[in-house]
């Protein structure tokens, strides 16, 4: 499975931060053996930046990225971004919730969009709003991941539930 690189950093010790991160995201491994996981990659980000001296902008090229893996990971962004709050279960005019903030809210308005703040944005641009008002200058965030519905991530609902995939050789 094609993946990229999300973040990257010039950091002081980069060993104490990665032991940090598999600390924190530990029980999160796709596989024992493997250095991918299954998170937002939002929190890794918020991590890394507080200990960075710099960020690094990380080309397709730099990261071995060819064309048919560029066009792969865009496949699976655009299927990930796909989802309504029709086929999630959320009906119009529920409330939803800031999962950093509860008493941050929005209001679900159509298929694919929330009001918020008196504004009609998808939910992405409407947390991402709200991560520029916490401080961070983040270009983009994943909505499905910073609205709970119920108390239930948005990315999580109609999710089965991520079991660890089996170590290679197993």
């Amino acid at each position: 499975m094609p993946f990229e690189c999300h973040f990257a950093a010039y950091v002081p010790d980069c060993g104490k931060l990665e032991r940090t991160l598999h600390f924190v995201f530990g029980e999160k491994r796709a596989r024992r053996n493997r250095e991918f996981f299954t998170i937002d990659p939002d929190l890794a980000k918020a991590i890394i930046e507080l200990v960075a001296d710099r960020k690094v902008d990380v080309s397709d090229v730099e990261q071995s990225i060819d064309t048919a893996e560029r066009r792969e990971i865009e496949q699976m962004r655009r299927r990930r971004e796909v989802r309504t709050f029709t086929s999630l279960n959320v009906p119009l005019g529920a409330t939803l919730t800031f999962a950093k903030d509860a008493d941050i809210t929005c209001t679900v308005s159509r298929s694919r969009k929330v009001l918020f703040r008196g504004e009609e944005l998808s939910p992405s641009a409407a947390a991402l709003r709200v991560v520029h008002e916490l401080g961070y200058d983040w270009s983009a965030v994943s909505g499905m991941d910073y609205w709970e519905f119920n108390n239930v991530k948005l990315s999580q609902l109609g999710a089965a539930p991520v079991a660890e995939l089996p170590d290679e050789g197993d």
